[in-house]
């Protein structure tokens, strides 16, 4: 079998048919920068500017009116600003993320101490300086009383031993009146506010 040569009619119409299958090559739309920035949201300014940074590029023309391929300048600007999103979003996360954990550790921490402080097993640093003040009033008021009841007592006293357990029993109830004290009553007796429980 011989190949036919086509002639020059079928060859023609061959032509056609691929030039018919092929589209036509799209036609590219050209805008000002005023229209790319109405487009885009921006600035004409802003559009200069990332023309300069090479983030856009101006089509080939009259110097006086720049002018852009619309689908491309829009592609780019996408790009440009999805990736600027990008990037501040990363970087404010490291640290975002290291002030939301120390806030959600202070958040966590002043809840503990709440709920102590409601369960009765934490005070204000306040409240025990007045109490341990109310106190320490209380045994330094029975000390400096203790000379004058004791006096007469030991007076007529001549043995050491005997002077010496008397003032040891003298100081011991002093002190442990202090211990044994009901800390509600001192807080009211001392005109303290009293914890709520």
């Amino acid at each position: 079998m011989t190949a036919k040569k086509p002639d020059k009619k079928s060859a023609g119409k061959v032509e056609e048919k691929e030039s018919a299958e092929k589209p036509e090559p799209a036609k590219v739309k050209l805008v000002g920068a005023e229209e790319l920035a109405q487009f885009v949201g921006v600035d004409p300014r802003r559009i200069q500017q990332l023309t300069q940074e090479g983030v856009i590029k101006k089509e080939p023309g009259d110097k006086k009116t720049a002018k852009y391929d619309f689908v491309r300048s829009a592609h780019s600007l996408l790009q440009y600003y999805r990736q600027k999103s990008d990037s501040r979003r990363s970087g404010d996360s490291e640290e975002m993320s290291s002030e939301k954990l120390k806030q959600i550790s202070a958040k966590r921490k002043l809840e503990e101490l709440k709920l102590a402080q409601l369960e009765g097993d934490l005070h204000k640093a306040e409240d025990i300086e007045r109490i341990m003040g109310a106190a320490l009033t209380r045994l330094r008021i029975n000390l400096l009383a203790m000379p004058m009841g004791l006096a007469p007592i030991l007076r007529g006293m001549d043995d050491v031993r005997e002077i010496a357990e008397k003032l040891d029993e003298r100081m011991r109830r002093a002190m442990n009146e202090v211990a044994d004290m009901d800390l509600k009553k001192l807080v009211e007796a001392e005109n303290l506010p009293a914890e709520e429980t």
